[in-house]
């Protein structure tokens, strides 16, 4: 994501974490316009992402966290607090959720519930075929373990923040160092600095 937008990137690995704690930040941060995404493990058998983890998540995988958001039932009580995800891989998804909450729960999702995401999002959370289509489904949020990490962007090019880059080529004599000066534009606000290095083989 950071070098997609070139807007500095947090990760949080969801294990280190309560799982209320991760919902009520991850939604605060709706506030600032912040895009999230949500990474899986790899694969324990080398087979990439074309095997599931054990709520039939794709492992070495990528997923999109859309929104978050509370259910409530016809009295104003809070149901369930879900993050709505996607598979960026759409009909091709080979994720298949299995946890509550899913496709294929009838259980759970009693009429007035699903009436309730369908006002909100426009979809029947138990519509298979929306689901083969778009790769939507909704995590409840103490089921954040089935995912490693969720990566948090910090994009806020609305307020006028840029990116600038800067890049040495052929950089790749051992202990030469290089000095980079930065013109600050405002005496207020924040600076990120984002330092990478890659290897290579020379030829």
């Amino acid at each position: 994501m950071r070098a997609l937008s070139g807007a500095p990137t947090e990760q949080y690995y969801t294990g280190r974490y309560r799982a209320w704690d991760m919902f009520v930040s991850i939604n605060n941060s709706k506030v600032y316009g912040y895009f999230h995404n949500l990474e899986t493990m790899s694969s324990p058998n080398d087979s990439g992402d074309t095997s599931v983890n054990s709520c039939g998540i794709t492992y070495s995988h990528a997923y999109s966290l859309l929104d978050t958001f509370q259910l409530k039932d016809a009295n104003g009580n809070v149901v369930e607090s879900f993050y709505v995800v996607r598979d960026p891989r759409g009909p091709l998804a080979l994720t298949n959720y299995t946890r509550k909450w899913n496709v294929n729960d009838t259980t759970s999702w009693t009429p007035e519930l699903r009436l309730g995401v369908s006002a909100k999002y426009g979809f029947d959370p138990l519509d298979r075929d929306f689901f083969l289509k778009t790769a939507i489904f909704l995590v409840a949020y103490k089921d954040m373990e089935c995912f490693m990490r969720v990566v948090e962007l910090w994009d806020r090019s609305a307020e006028g923040y840029s990116n600038d880059c800067y890049d040495v080529d052929g950089d790749y004599i051992w202990g030469e160092q290089y000095t980079f000066e930065v013109t600050v534009p405002e005496k207020k606000g924040d600076l990120y600095f984002n330092v990478e290095s890659y290897y290579f083989n020379q030829i």
